[in-house]
Order: structure tokens, then sequence, then C-alpha cells
């Protein structure tokens, strides 16, 4: 589709809102917008008519009716993409031979100029003509560093990620940045892995340091269910490196409940330790099945 719209076969003046098949509340927005006319609607953007119980479902409506005479409403950006490829053609056909010119002509950004051009379909100029790029040598050796587009737009001060990218293009040093980039990262990476593995390495220190202290004191003060719930964080964190999954006062709980039971010898009941406790029956069981070789030994 061109940037002209298809003209039906009545002028737009002459064709009625009133022909459009919208609901009451299509028809009411437009009776508050005063469009008697297709012309005067298409001069509405489409942020203008949504409002007033207006919606997008009321839109589409809208649109799917306007379609019938080859028009349609336009968002704020489309107008503008529309206004900026009509001010490059014009600038194109006055004579203007490079990005460079035409940008300044038309007032816009070149990165901007170039968006809007390929969103078009518009052929551009290839590169700036009579513009030779700057040439930093201290940017160069950086580009080594493999930094991030946003550290060198902080670092030479320019302002967008674009040009620290097209900077990096135009010194002809895209694929050293690249592989510098990756290397950089991999070795982020690499001390990252390190740096938890340490940290793990130091909180299951810790942990043990903290097992032996609660060991030692559940001894000393000769606290039988203590003792028991301590030796059970042991015994999992020896053979699995892992917590119990059990908050300890639970645990001391159970053991305390236990002690009797093996006092007397008697054949613990799971389903009423359970209850009592709150913890899973299976729970219960596998942490008491868990302790019984100890307590053999005892």
């Amino acid at each position: 589709m061109g940037y002209l719209e298809n003209i039906a076969d009545r002028p737009l003046e002459e064709i009625p809102v009133s022909e459009l098949d919208l609901k009451f509340i299509g028809k009411r927005r437009l009776k508050q917008l005063n469009a008697d006319n297709i012309a005067e609607l298409l001069q509405f953007d489409v942020e203008d008519i949504l409002g007033g119980g207006f919606g997008r479902a009321t839109l589409n409506r809208l649109r799917n009716e306007l379609s019938r005479y080859n028009v349609k409403v336009k968002t704020r950006k489309q107008r503008e993409h529309e206004e900026i490829c009509r001010e490059i053609i014009r600038a194109k056909q006055d004579g203007a031979d490079s990005q460079t010119l035409i940008s300044k002509l038309i007032g816009e950004n070149i990165y901007k100029l170039r968006y809007h051009a390929k969103k078009g379909k518009i052929s551009l100029p290839k590169g700036k003509r009579g513009v030779k790029p700057k040439i930093f040598p201290k940017r160069d050796s950086e580009i080594t560093e493999g930094l991030t587009l946003s550290e060198y737009v902080r670092r030479w001060n320019i302002k967008s990620r674009e040009g620290a990218r097209q900077y990096i293009k135009t010194s002809g040093q895209y694929e050293i940045w690249q592989n510098a980039r990756r290397e950089r990262l991999e070795r982020a990476r690499e001390e990252w892995k390190e740096h938890k593995k340490h940290e793990q390495a130091e909180r299951r220190e810790e942990a043990e340091r903290l097992l032996s202290m609660a060991y030692q004191r559940a001894k000393k003060i000769n606290d039988w269910a203590y003792l028991r719930a301590v030796e059970y964080c042991m015994l999992i964190k020896r053979e699995t490196g892992n917590d119990t999954g059990i908050a300890f006062e639970k645990l001391l709980r159970l053991f305390e409940n236990y002690e009797s039971v093996y006092e007397y010898n008697e054949k613990p009941n799971y389903s009423k330790l359970s209850r009592k406790l709150r913890i899973k029956k299976l729970t219960v069981k596998k942490v008491i099945e868990k302790i019984q070789p100890l307590l053999e030994t005892d």
C-alpha cells in the first residue's frame, strides 16, 4: 500500500458516518467527535477515537467498516512514519545523495531515518558519502576488552548503544569484539561457579562446626532427646551433604515423645506420633528407623 490512501468511487466527504454499521456506543462516540463524514473521521488518530466507552472491539468493527471504502484510521506512530517516509522521498527527489544529508534535511536522527526507510521499503544511499568515520585509538584498544555496549556508551560518552555498535562495526573490529565478549562472559561464568563452590563449602563447614558444638553440649547436659536430634542431623549431613528438611524443633519434640517408648522397649506407634507432632507418618518412621542403629550401640 502506498502513502496516499486509495480513494473510493464516491468522495469521502460525501459519505456520512451514519452509513457505517456500528453499534450504539460507536455511533455515540463519532457524534461526540463531531465527525459527520468519513473524511472528517479520518482526521482523528486512533488514540483520539478510543475512549468514552469506545474500546478495542468497537475499533475493530470500525476498521472493518472503513475497509469497504479502502481507507483506515491510523495511530499517531503510523502518521509519523508516513510523514517521515514522504520527507525521505522528497529529499531524494531534490537530489540528496547521502544518508547524512537526508538526515539533516528532514531533521531526524540517522538511525531513526534508517528504521523508517527499512519499514517503508525505501532504498537509501549506501553509507555516508563524503563523511569519514572518526578514529579513536583508545577506543580501538578498549574494544578488545569485550565490554557491553552500555559500558562503552558510558566510557566513550556517546548517546546510545547503537552508536557504540556502529563505531565497532566501522572500525572493522566487530568480530574481535564479539569473541572478546564471549571470552569475558565465559570467564565471568567460571568465576561465579568457583565463588558458589567456595560459598557452599564455607556453609558446609559452618554447619558442621555448629552441629559439633551442639553435640558436645548435648553430651554435657546429658539430654537424651537433644543428643538424638543432633545425631540425626549429623547422620543426614554426612550421608547427603544436605539438611534434614525437618525443623530442629520438630525433631526435638519427636525424640522427646519417643524417649519413653525407647526406655520401656515398646513398639512405636507411628500414627499416634504423627498426629501429635503434626509430622507425616512416613517421616516419623524414617527418622526413628534411621537413628535405631545408633541407639543399639549406645
